[in-house]
């Protein structure tokens, strides 16, 4: 259990980055992340290295976007690579759970409302309309299993709260940028950091058998 103190590492990065304002630890952030997956192996670990790493290349791009919708398509081809290996990682854990299926059909539904209501008015690309659907339901498809996944209690709980952290950070980011709530925007930064440390404490978690 005494290693799930390695969490701390990227804790730290998320401390800094606030005290400093520096992106580059938000990078370091996750790099640490995906050193914990290296170090202290589970099964599929390979897919959350990749991950993690696709993560990065996403939020580079993210940051380094031009100011218009279009500048998305970079970091949600990086994101959208990185959710296929987040669940490869949980499909190896697959276990069939109604409930879990019940709840992505409901989250499908509702925010294919939200985007068609809210988000799609105000984008003219239909390549970006297309890239923004894809990322949703790859996102909702990868919550779903890692709800149905078969790791212990603590470890699911503590990825499927990780995930669902990027699914509402990046609802944050849509909802700003193409729906003017700039409200949200203080939200972003922090719900993306403890995703990562997160699914990085999930894997420490399930190494101890927790």
């Amino acid at each position: 259990m005494i290693q799930c103190l390695a969490v701390i590492v990227p804790i730290a990065a998320a401390i800094v980055i606030k005290l400093t304002g520096n992106y580059v630890f938000s990078y370091l952030l996750t790099f640490s992340c995906l050193l914990i997956s290296a170090l202290f192996r589970v099964r599929g670990w390979g897919f959350l290295v990749l991950a993690f790493a696709f993560s990065i290349f996403g939020d580079y791009m993210m940051a380094h976007r031009p100011n218009d919708g279009n500048g998305f398509l970079g970091g949600i081809a990086g994101f959208f690579v990185a959710h296929a290996f987040f669940l490869a990682f949980f499909a190896l854990r697959y276990q069939f759970s109604p409930g879990s299926l019940a709840f992505g059909a409901i989250l499908l539904i509702g925010y294919t409302i939200l985007m068609i209501q809210g988000f799609y008015p105000n984008i003219d690309s239909k390549i970006l309309k297309a890239a923004i659907f894809g990322y949703m339901v790859i996102s909702i498809a990868v919550l779903t299993l890692s709800l149905s996944s078969g790791f212990p209690l603590f470890s699911k709980i503590v990825f499927s709260a990780g995930i669902a952290l990027i699914l509402f950070s990046d609802s944050m980011i849509a909802l700003k940028q193409f729906m003017n709530v700039t409200s949200v925007g203080a939200l972003i930064l922090p719900t993306y950091y403890a995703c990562h440390i997160m699914t990085a404490l999930g894997v420490l978690l399930a190494k101890s058998g927790y």
